[in-house]
């Protein structure tokens, strides 16, 4: 009976397999795509209720349950629960900071997102404001200073939901911006409320919350006649003309 052999794999170099994939033509801009999107996923998780859980948003809830514990921690008024207090607040700083970072530079943004981002900001800010100007402790924040700062911000987010019925989007500007550095910076030292090394946290944590105050006020006014361009009513004749061209 005749031997069957089997065929034997042809063995190729390792240069011949180099030579091959160079023959495949892979483009740059595909893989750097591949890998984008393999982070993207990365960076997602399953969906709770309908709502997709990225780190993002799972910061921005983090954020949010930080109020009821700094809420908890200003009916003290020792020096330890300031302290902790303080440390809370930083932290959230901290991961307002990082859900953006994360969300710009791995696109794991969403529309859910967008809108908790901002509320969870004004929440803990508002929270630490009115617990401030209730705390039984002297000095304290003065409550005109604060009925100031909460209805600006109030007011702010109606005027944005209004302009975004109307299919406008308004980005914060540069002021708001600098507001919410000096505003945040402000309560650091508002929370901390004691002299250590020989600095006395509480009058420069008024210092920076009065500029803050004022910028406040000026990019309302600001924001306002912005938004105001935008909702006026407009006259027939105007809208008209938009209408022909």
């Amino acid at each position: 009976m005749a031997s069957m052999s089997l065929p034997v794999p042809e063995r190729r170099c390792p240069r011949e397999t180099a030579m091959g994939l160079r023959r495949l033509r892979i483009s740059p801009r595909v893989v750097s795509r591949t890998i984008a999107s393999a982070k993207r996923r990365s960076i997602q998780s399953a969906k709770v209720f309908g709502v997709t859980l990225t780190a993002p948003n799972v910061l921005t809830f983090l954020r949010i349950a930080t109020v009821p514990l700094l809420v908890y921690l200003l009916t003290f008024s020792g020096p330890m629960p300031s302290a902790i207090a303080a440390g809370v607040f930083f932290l959230a700083t901290i991961t307002d900071f990082l859900d953006g970072y994360i969300a710009r530079s791995y696109g794991s943004g969403t529309d859910f997102g967008k809108m908790l981002d901002p509320l969870a900001d004004k929440l803990v800010v508002t929270a630490v404001l009115i617990m401030l100007a209730a705390m039984p402790r002297i000095p304290r924040v003065p409550a005109w200073m604060v009925v100031v700062l909460v209805s600006r911000e109030l007011l702010v987010t109606g005027l944005r939901a209004v302009v975004a019925s109307r299919g406008h989007i308004m980005a914060a500007e540069e002021l708001g911006k600098y507001k919410m550095a000096l505003q945040s910076i402000a309560l650091h030292g508002l929370l901390i409320h004691y002299t250590y090394f020989h600095i006395d946290f509480f009058a420069a944590g008024m210092f920076l919350l009065w500029i803050a105050t004022v910028l406040t006020v000026w990019s309302g006014i600001d924001y306002f006649h912005r938004a105001w361009n935008v909702i006026r009513p407009r006259s027939r004749s105007a809208v008209a003309r938009r209408a022909a061209s």
